[in-house]
């Protein structure tokens, strides 16, 4: 049904109640913004009625407008979610806006949620609170998918199981090949544009490249290793031994104390010959305690990402790539960075960093209500 068809529909709920001209004008841009009835869907509908209109229209026009929602959505054929605007749900949830936002926020959360609209969160997809243009389609093809199911009395909210069977159909919505992308399921799309923007987020060039080296291993799922507790040991041990409260000890040169780097050895089984190392560069293993490297400077040097506390009168240290850096606090931050062969947790000396993002919590782009944020990609 065209937008034509819409503003017939406005135009007969007019001759029928002419004191709802003006709201059944504001309702029938609200719910379809000029694009027809398609736009139209339950998960919409309540968005629009419980959450965008108590927050931009005064008090004393809500219930105009709820019932302009109503006469139009009867004549243009969708008598289920009249039903809806005309529901105590909808009343009680304009109540609670009207005691405050806060209250009104809560009710809406807590009626969206029990109306089985809402896509749930599933061992496939977790939704995000910021979405970008795939996750945003996702979402919406998911939730009209819901609706569908409880118009048609497939979905029964506070039924037994009611909530397995929506997030068994959000999963098979979310897993369904598409003819565009052919081959792509929405769920697919939605990795890749967190990748995309994971990758984007990283504010250096070189940050960029290490993140796009590794980003086709991360859209498919990884094994974590047999015995992964062996396997992050030594990272864990420096990563205490960094957040201790003198931090780690480094020489002049920024590695690691040779006192550090014989406990290591000792403790982990990295050294077979009969002298010690005198340095950490003499100990491939170390790598394990980053791996496969650990500065965001160097494949190479381990204690160059570990800081200690600058003399005062010391000028700024140089990192062991030649870019001259700023003075460091005593504890090393830790944060996630991806290096130039795979992801790898290494120590950021000082100062906050975009480093910590991570494709699986970052999204861009939204939701048109509650917790959900729209953000539109450029």
């Amino acid at each position: 049904m065209s937008g034509e068809e819409v503003d017939r529909a406005v135009r007969r709920v007019e001759a029928r109640r002419p004191d709802l001209n003006m709201a059944a004008i504001a309702v029938a841009g609200g719910l379809t913004a000029g694009e027809g009835v398609a736009m139209i869907h339950q998960a919409a509908l309540q968005q629009y009625l419980w959450w965008y209109l108590p927050r931009y229209y005064p008090g004393d026009e809500w219930q105009g407008l709820v019932e302009a929602a109503a006469a139009l959505l009867d004549e243009l054929g969708l008598p289920h979610l009249a039903e809806v605007a005309r529901s105590e749900a909808t009343r009680t949830v304009l109540a609670a806006w009207a005691n405050g936002r806060k209250e009104g926020a809560a009710a809406f959360r807590t009626a969206h949620a029990k109306s089985g609209v809402e896509p749930p969160d599933t061992a496939l997809l977790t939704w995000g609170s910021v979405m970008g243009a795939d996750e945003a389609r996702a979402l919406d093809t998911v939730e009209r998918a819901l609706g569908d199911a409880v118009a048609a009395g497939t979905l029964v909210p506070g039924a037994s199981r009611w909530q397995a069977k929506a997030a068994a159909m959000t999963e098979a919505v979310l897993s369904r090949p598409l003819d565009l992308p052919p081959g792509q399921t929405l769920a697919g799309l939605v990795t890749t544009e967190r990748i995309g923007t994971w990758i984007d987020a990283a504010r250096h060039p070189v940050h960029q490249e290490w993140r796009s080296g590794v980003a086709n291993r991360l859209l498919h799922p990884i094994e974590p290793p047999s015995n992964p507790g062996n396997a992050v040991a030594p990272m864990r041990w420096l990563f205490e031994l960094a957040a201790a409260p003198d931090g780690a000890e480094l020489t002049q040169s920024k590695y690691l104390a040779r006192a550090t780097v014989l406990e290591a050895v000792e403790r982990f089984g990295w050294w077979d010959w009969e002298k010690p190392p005198r340095s950490e560069a003499e100990v491939h293993e170390r790598r394990c305690a980053t791996p496969p490297t650990g500065c965001a400077c160097s494949d190479d040097v381990v204690g160059g990402c570990v800081s200690r506390p600058e003399g005062p009168s010391s000028s700024p240290p140089r990192s062991d790539c030649g870019r001259q850096s700023s003075p460091r606090p005593r504890t090393a931050r830790i944060s996630p960075v991806r290096s130039r062969r795979s992801s790898v947790f290494a120590f950021f000396r000082g100062g906050s960093s975009n480093a910590s993002s991570s494709p699986t919590s970052l999204r861009c782009s939204s939701r048109r209500a509650g917790r959900r944020t729209v953000v539109r990609s450029p």
